[in-house]
């Protein structure tokens, strides 16, 4: 599992070259797997030590490549490990239900939370309403979620 993370830095790095949007299809679906990985190496009881070794440091990855993939991938999966470990409820489903919203809203250009943290409660509603598996059902209520944090909880101050 360790080595799944790093392989999904260096496919990104295959990739530079193609078009914005398979970019972005791209990214999501490593994003997944990434959050697939954590998720499961977390519920096998590895620690966030563990799982954050094979990354590059936060600070490194904005020296010099902030717009890179490989540096947005490798924030997002920083990202995740934080989610993941911070809360140790949240459950596969409702997570990558989350996870995927997050991403498309995000390669649209439209404003996400920077932590799963920001959203934990109404996607536990989202979990209580349509259950754990992830499904049409449940990645609709996190896409309601991640709109609803758009346009009602986050605006930005008018003076």
């Amino acid at each position: 599992m360790r080595s799944a993370l790093c392989l999904a830095l260096a496919w990104a790095a295959l990739f530079n070259a193609a078009p914005l949007a398979a970019r972005e299809r791209f990214q999501c679906s490593i994003e997944r797997q990434a959050a697939e990985a954590i998720l499961d190496l977390r519920d096998r009881g590895q620690t966030r030590a563990f799982v954050t070794a094979p990354l590059p440091s936060r600070e490194s990855v904005f020296n010099g490549r902030q717009g890179s993939l490989q540096a947005r991938l490798a924030v997002q999966m920083h990202g995740i490990i934080d989610d993941v470990y911070s809360h140790p409820g949240v459950q596969a489903g409702p997570y990558l239900a989350y996870r995927m919203a997050a991403c498309s809203e995000r390669n649209a250009g439209r404003k996400v939370p920077r932590s799963f943290a920001e959203v934990a409660l109404p996607m536990s509603g989202c979990q209580q309403k349509h259950g754990l598996p992830l499904s049409t059902e449940l990645s609709q209520c996190a896409r309601e979620v991640i709109e609803y944090y758009q346009s009602h909880e986050h605006r930005e101050p008018t003076d």
